[in-house]
C-alpha cells in the first residue's frame, strides 16, 4: 500500500530538476486495526471538526480487492493531528 502527499514529486530519487513544487506542511496519520468494512464517509465522520484534508483519505486494498483494515489521512497541522 502506497501513500503520496499531494504535490509530492514522484519522479524518482533525484526528482525532476524542473520547476520546484512547494507543498504546505502537512501531518499524516496511519490507522490500523479498523473494521474491514470501513468507508471513507465513516472516517470523515470520525474526524469531524479535526480539520482533515478529505481528499487525502486512502484506504488500504489488497490485490484481490479486500480491504486491509488500514488507512491514512492527512491533517492541515500537527495540532489537528
Amino acid at each position: 500500500m502506497q501513500f503520496a502527499t499531494p504535490g509530492q514529486n514522484t519522479d524518482g530519487p533525484a526528482g525532476n530538476m524542473g520547476a520546484a513544487v512547494i507543498a504546505p506542511p502537512m501531518t499524516s496519520l496511519k490507522m490500523k486495526g479498523m473494521p474491514y468494512s470501513v468507508t471513507r464517509d465513516e472516517i470523515v465522520n470520525f474526524y469531524a471538526g479535526s480539520n482533515i484534508i478529505e481528499d487525502s483519505i486512502k484506504i488500504g486494498v489488497l490485490p484481490d480487492g479486500k480491504l486491509t483494515g488500514e488507512a491514512c489521512v492527512q491533517f492541515n497541522s500537527d495540532e489537528d493531528c
